[in-house]
């Protein structure tokens, strides 16, 4: 996409545009404007292959071009080495509160990177492949590197285009962008018998719960219905390579239903806070 002008009146300096698109509804003359830019004009290229405006190279070349994108990652796939073990499967890329959804996300997002930078935590981080090649550069949450800070909201606050809502701070608390996955076997109170509740202690809604287990040791179970995928449980989880709670996405957000009272502020074993 790029920004041009009404009549060739003045030039867009590409390096400082955001493509946050508030120009076009601000404007009062309706001067500038988006458009798609595949590429110059061909002056070898036959008339009756060109549309009426603006001369630009018909349709076949367009669904030649999306069509071997298409197939660029099975060809990548293709050419990489087969791994000794079976790798994991890739998880779907988790859309912030506010977004509603990846579908509704991705329609409306510019990738302008403000609400990465409005970020308090880090969680936000630009897409590589996540969401495929429509979502490259658009924000995702990335829980390896942070979480969610329960009590901001500065993400729709900073996005210009509504691709991520403005929430209420108490609505924002209650809703789920997607549900924690604990893996018992991979827990280092079952796979070590070691004394573990990080996960728990670091849940801002106590959708993490622990169980008795074993001679006086505590098993974290998840309670659905709590979690809003803050992504505080993973973020702390201190097992690797693969973690043993991990956060798996909603395509579409949902409610979650509201703690029976606040929690108070958990420490962590350091002493330090977690939010």
């Amino acid at each position: 996409m790029v920004l041009t002008i009404a009549g060739g009146a003045g030039s867009i300096d590409a390096s400082r545009c955001v493509a946050c698109f508030n120009c076009l509804s601000v404007c009062p003359e309706q001067g500038l404007s988006f458009a798609f830019a595949w590429g110059r004009p061909r002056t070898d290229v036959p008339v009756g292959s060109r549309r009426a405006t603006g001369g630009r190279a018909d349709v076949p070349r367009r669904a030649f071009l999306a069509g071997a994108l298409s197939l660029a990652p099975a060809v990548v796939r293709a050419a990489a080495p087969q791994a000794a073990t079976p790798a994991a499967e890739p998880r779907a890329a988790v859309t912030p509160p506010g977004a509603r959804g990846t579908r509704p996300f991705l329609d409306r997002c510019t990738g302008c990177q403000l609400c990465v930078s409005a970020c308090l935590t880090g969680v936000l981080r630009p897409a590589f492949l996540e969401y495929g090649f429509e979502g490259m550069m658009k924000p995702r949450m990335d829980f390896a590197s942070a979480y969610c800070n329960y009590d901001c909201r500065r993400c729709g606050e900073a996005c210009p285009t509504g691709a991520i809502v403005e929430l209420a701070l108490e609505e924002k608390k209650l809703t789920s962008i997607g549900v924690a996955q604990f893996t018992r076997r991979l827990c280092i109170v079952e796979a070590k018998g070691k004394d573990c509740v990080a996960c728990s202690e670091h849940c801002p809604t106590k959708a993490v719960e622990t169980v008795p287990f074993g001679e006086n040791l505590r098993l974290p179970q998840v309670n659905e219905e709590l979690c809003i995928d803050c992504g505080a449980c993973e973020y702390a989880c201190p097992v690797g390579p693969e973690r043993a709670i991990v956060v798996a996405a909603r395509p579409a957000h949902a409610r979650a239903r509201k703690p029976a009272e606040e929690p108070p502020s958990a420490r962590r074993a350091d002493g330090g806070f977690p939010f």
